[in-house]
């Protein structure tokens, strides 16, 4: 598989929390193709949609079984936008005549956060985020693919909450192969 598109070359490369996020981003990437069709109604299709949020839920509880305390996808916005705040908030109380004024502080503290909120917001929306198609068969495969490869080595993890974690993959694979056999039977709006 050819590294155009964010499609990973390896599904076995990395650990399992990793290659469990990239599957899960690929889940998400339709949902959102889905997503948005529903909402401008071209192809209405709320039941794939739900079934591809139903997997999307088991992968994360996975993911979670593997590291209960998610690192960050990027730490250096919200310290940014942190930092941004206390800043944004200092400089208006030096500016001000009555820095202890009730009102001030909150008006500081508030325009501070709004300021914040505009820092983390902004590298959001340069982020080029993937985007994949409902009814687009090899989709499935890769995903049945890439779940099953993870499912197999938390089967063979020596610790029972990681093998825990392979259930929660098989049911995330129903739900795939639910919405895959859906599409493919034409049922669903997203194939017409």
């Amino acid at each position: 598989m050819s590294d155009e598109g964010g499609r990973d070359e390896d599904i076995f490369a990395g650990d399992v929390e990793s290659r469990l996020e990239r599957a899960d981003r690929r889940v998400m990437a339709a949902v959102l193709d889905a997503q948005c069709r529903d909402w401008i109604a071209e192809r209405p299709d709320r039941v794939s949609f739900a079934r591809l949020g139903q997997a999307h839920h088991e992968l994360r509880a996975a993911i979670h079984r593997y590291n209960p305390m998610r690192k960050p996808d990027d730490w250096l916005w919200p310290v940014l936008s942190t930092a941004t705040w206390l800043v944004t908030s200092l400089i208006i109380l030096l500016v001000v005549d009555e820095p202890a004024d009730p009102l001030t502080l909150a008006f500081a503290l508030v325009a501070g956060l709004i300021v914040a909120q505009v820092a983390l917001f902004l590298p959001g929306r340069r982020r080029k985020h993937e985007i994949l198609e409902i009814e687009d068969p090899l989709l499935y495969a890769d995903l049945t693919n890439r779940i099953e490869a993870c499912a197999a080595t938390a089967r063979s993890d020596p610790r029972a909450e990681l093998r825990a974690a392979a259930d929660d993959l098989g049911r995330a694979l129903d739900w795939v192969s639910a919405t895959r056999d859906e599409i493919s039977r034409g049922s669903s709006p997203a194939a017409r």
